[in-house]
């Protein structure tokens, strides 16, 4: 009977965890991005096509990450092609040179088959003009960029889920959400939320696994999402894979058939469908007109405003109410702990001040890199394993060397990119931060990019004492200032019907929130020179709305001796640049 058990099940995994070891089969791990240098660095906002993917990946616990490569023109995608074999993914931009993203597509597809193809665009008025030109949409799917770096890793997981689902489904029962949507706007601000959503569930359900082989097999089972963008893919995806749905996300209206016009009553002609066959089946409608709530309500639909301004909330407040390594210990040679690091920088701490039986005591077994390695800090753990304890004259100098990698290894990781903001480490070596987790806005990006290019080109370096910098910057993102206007409650309603004084003293009166202003107090402990306090607008330095000079710059002499007042005078200057946005030179350029 043991015997027999052993050979049923593989170490590891139980009865219940059989067969996820087959689930997603079709990965995306080969992305090849047809884009200009300027556009790569503006979907990922520090001039590496691949950081916004791997940072998305990282965060979400997620593996297996996707190469990207970069190439700047259509016949270079197409050499690349013929060259280095098939991609899993082609990522197009519009502006590709002498010949047009439509017409690159064409030859892929004639060329190479069904490759996944996806243009990425910056509106969807120049997207429909591209398209209009062909009879066949080449692409699978086009979206439009919003600044949301999770719009990338959105798209890869849809394309690896439209693959995945029907077998995953089959296999284990894995479930998903059903997307009706054609709108390229909204789609592009949809799946980036489900995708979270999704990613956050699975977090959760890991946490049950009973080891590590459970946790990554479970991951591999979390809910997928289908995208239907007409009446006839709909109802098709809908029969064949209801049992699987965890519910509907559909628009009101949309087309008949793919190649259709839309219509004003599918909406109502598929929920329907849906509610006859399933009445307890989770649906979100959602529709920018409010006279479609009536019919989605009496089919014991629920209804969403795509105007509202709470999108991204009601549609996260639908999916939880509807779709139910380590630190480095350092220890001496008896065992007893003498310190511990989170990252790199307390590990530079700690190892200051460290013992030096406890300093020979890890790096005689190189436990240093090995650290280092898990933490994919590939070439400064090679560059430690490198170096023997026996190499140096004694454990000063050893320390000496661990102390210089660390810091060089910090600095070369800031250089040219975008550092996010830590109180606790703040030392004003990165030439930009970031203080939030959201957009940086033009004016920052535009000058995060001069940064990258000055790292990238090394030009400062080709001219004798001529040195280019960027002024140093610390961005505060726009979900800082979202989160503002949500525990202050002040909204287009609070502000319209007063003048700009009206406003700006309504801002002046909220608070920013607490750990925005704890790390404006870091900020001002390192800096003592003069500040400027200037908006970084998603809309600034955009493609085709310059919004530059519209919102306030204020500047601050930072001179004073008490930290508080400082603190205070920065915070009233960020909170009426805040204020600048709601102005009514700013509303009227908008309009």
């Amino acid at each position: 009977m043991e015997a027999s058990a052993r050979q049923q099940h593989a170490p590891g995994k139980g009865p219940r965890m059989q067969g996820f070891e087959n689930l997603m089969p079709y990965r995306v791990r080969e992305v090849l991005l047809v884009s200009s240098l300027y556009d790569s660095f503006t979907f990922q906002e520090d001039g590496q096509a691949s950081d916004p993917l791997l940072s998305d990946y990282a965060e979400l616990n997620l593996r297996y990450a996707p190469r990207v490569k970069r190439v700047s023109t259509g016949a270079e995608a197409l050499e690349e092609l013929n060259e280095h074999g098939r991609y899993d993914l082609i990522l197009v931009t519009p502006q590709l040179g002498a010949v047009s993203a439509v017409e690159f597509a064409e030859e892929v597809r004639s060329e190479f088959g069904a490759i996944p193809m996806v243009l990425l665009g910056y509106d969807a008025a120049s997207i429909d003009a591209l398209l209009a030109c062909t009879d066949c949409n080449p692409f699978d799917h086009t979206c439009v960029w919003n600044g949301d770096s999770r719009l990338m890793l959105a798209t890869i997981k849809l394309i690896e889920d439209q693959a995945n689902f029907a077998h995953d489904s089959a296999r284990v029962g894995v479930q998903a959400v059903l997307l009706v949507e054609d709108s390229v706007n909204f789609l592009s601000i949809y799946l980036p939320i489900l995708f979270t959503e999704m990613m956050a569930q699975s977090q959760h359900v890991i946490t049950e696994g009973a080891n590590l082989a459970h946790k990554l097999l479970r991951l591999r089972a979390r809910p997928k999402v289908i995208l239907a963008k007409d009446l006839e893919t709909a109802h098709k995806l809908f029969e064949e894979h209801h049992e699987n749905l965890l519910g509907v996300i559909s628009d009101a209206s949309f087309p008949a058939t793919p190649a259709g016009k839309p219509i004003d009553d599918s909406g109502f002609q598929f929920v329907r469908t849906v509610k006859e066959k399933y009445p307890d089946m989770p649906v979100l409608v959602q529709s920018s007109e409010s006279k479609n709530r009536d019919w989605a309500e009496a089919l014991e639909a629920s209804f969403l405003d795509k105007k509202t301004p709470r999108l991204h909330r009601a549609i996260r407040r639908f999916m939880l109410d509807n779709f139910g390594f380590g630190p480095f210990v350092f220890r001496a040679p008896d065992g007893s702990e003498v310190g511990i690091a989170e990252d790199t920088h307390e590990m530079e701490e700690v190892v200051r001040n460290l013992p030096v039986e406890s300093l020979l005591y890890h790096a005689v077994r190189n436990e240093f890199s090995l650290w280092l390695r898990a933490r994919t800090e590939f070439q400064l753990a090679e560059r430690i394993a490198n170096r023997r304890v026996s190499d140096f004259a004694n454990a000063e100098e050893l320390r000496d060397f661990l102390l210089a990698e660390l810091l060089e290894a910090r600095r070369e990781s800031q250089r040219g990119a975008i550092a996010d903001f830590d109180r606790r480490h703040f030392d004003n070596t990165a030439s930009i931060s970031r203080i939030g987790h959201g957009s940086l806005g033009g004016k920052a990006r535009g000058l995060a990019f001069l940064n990258y290019m000055l790292s990238m080109y090394r030009i400062g370096d080709t001219h004798e004492n001529v040195r280019i910098t960027v002024p140093p910057a610390v961005v505060i993102t726009t979900d800082q200032f979202d989160r503002f206007l949500i525990e202050n409650n002040i909204s287009i309603e609070t502000v319209s019907g007063i003048d700009d004084q009206a406003v700006r003293d309504v801002f002046a009166k909220a608070s920013l929130p607490r750990n925005l202003v704890e790390d404006l107090r870091a900020y001002l402990k390192v800096v003592r020179k003069p500040i400027a306090v200037r908006s970084s607008s998603l809309l600034e330095d955009s493609h085709n709305q310059p919004f530059a000079g519209i919102y306030e710059t204020l500047m601050l002499p930072n001179e004073r001796a008490d930290i508080n007042e400082r603190l205070r005078a920065l915070c009233h200057a960020v909170k009426l640049v805040y204020a600048s946005t709601y102005s009514e030179r700013a509303c009227t350029y908008i309009d």
